[in-house]
């Protein structure tokens, strides 16, 4: 293939589909053997898709797909993020494909593709990689377009080359969504972290680089600060990807080019508690709204009508 391509990359679940969208890139599992053993009945998946893989260049389009024809971003396809280091294993597909023997540690990278392998990080399960510029249009709830549902059996694929038209019509779907909602003194943009630019909205507020969010979640992760709740936990598939991020100093105090520091001045809260601490002015402190939760009981759903 020449020039730019399109393709629906397969991330298989929600978990895995959260890990990439934070670490901006793509992973799967198709390998000759998982966790050490051999894996015969997918061989023929498995090198078709490591085929299709190394066709895969920088410049290359994504769409995040989970199967059920649901779209969630669309990212840039870039070259290794990563420096090869000397400890580094490195091969080619061509000679993977013909050994059929999987790795199982450490990165591996097979130049000139833009495919590696990372047994690292905690999703070592999916350990093949390919990273992205970012995700650009991130809808945690993701989106369905008009478009022909894709056949079964090509929904095990791990990429799936789309024409242009079609990653145009699902990126205008994904564009037109909500995205996370976004408190007053959550906007975004700037690329240093610069709190400044006073805006309207419904107040007056001081835009908020989305990048310090993701760094700030990144560190912190998904769970309340205040309360410890998981909105995924609580709510299941509709409460993936959904977090606040408070800052933990006034927005008004700070100078028109204050740079935030996304770990130390930013923490992540669910939108119950985030509304609770800026009841009062200036924004109550994480520590003392924990105290007042701990002096409560539990929260006791109300049971649903036989």
């Amino acid at each position: 293939m020449t020039g730019t391509n399109y393709w629906l990359v397969n991330f298989e679940t929600m978990d895995s589909l959260h890990h990439g969208i934070r670490n901006k890139l793509w992973m799967m599992g198709y390998q000759y053997s998982r966790r050490g053993k051999d894996d015969p009945s997918r061989k023929a998946a498995i090198t078709r898709n490591w085929n299709r893989l190394a066709e895969i260049s920088p410049g290359d389009k994504f769409v995040a797909y989970v199967p059920g024809n649901k779209y969630f971003a669309s990212g840039t396809v870039i070259s290794l993020r990563r420096t090869v280091t000397p400890k580094d294993q490195v091969d080619l597909v061509t000679d993977y494909l013909k050994r059929k023997k999987s790795y199982t540690k450490g990165y591996v990278y097979f130049p000139p593709s833009v495919v590696y392998e990372n047994f690292t990080d905690e999703h070592n399960n999916n350990p093949v990689r390919i990273d992205v510029e970012s995700w650009e249009t991130f809808v945690p709830s993701g989106v369905t377009v008009d478009w022909p549902a894709l056949p079964r059996h090509k929904t095990v694929y791990a990429a799936i080359a789309i024409e242009k038209d079609h990653f145009a019509t699902i990126n205008s779907a994904l564009a037109g969504e909500p995205k996370t909602e976004l408190l007053a003194e959550e906007i975004e943009e700037p690329e240093k972290f610069l709190e400044g630019a006073s805006k309207s909205i419904a107040v007056n507020t001081y835009e908020r680089s989305r990048n310090a969010r993701t760094k700030c979640i990144e560190h912190h992760g998904w769970n309340c600060a205040v309360c410890d709740y998981n909105m995924a936990e609580l709510y299941g598939e509709l409460g993936e990807g959904v977090i606040h991020v408070h800052h933990l100093r006034e927005l008004r105090s700070l100078g028109e080019e204050y740079e935030v520091d996304p770990i130390e001045d930013l923490r992540p809260v669910c939108p119950n508690c985030h509304a609770i601490l800026h009841t009062s002015s200036p924004a109550m402190s994480i520590k003392k709204l924990r105290k007042l939760l701990s002096k409560k009981s539990a929260i006791q759903w109300p049971k649903e009508n036989p």
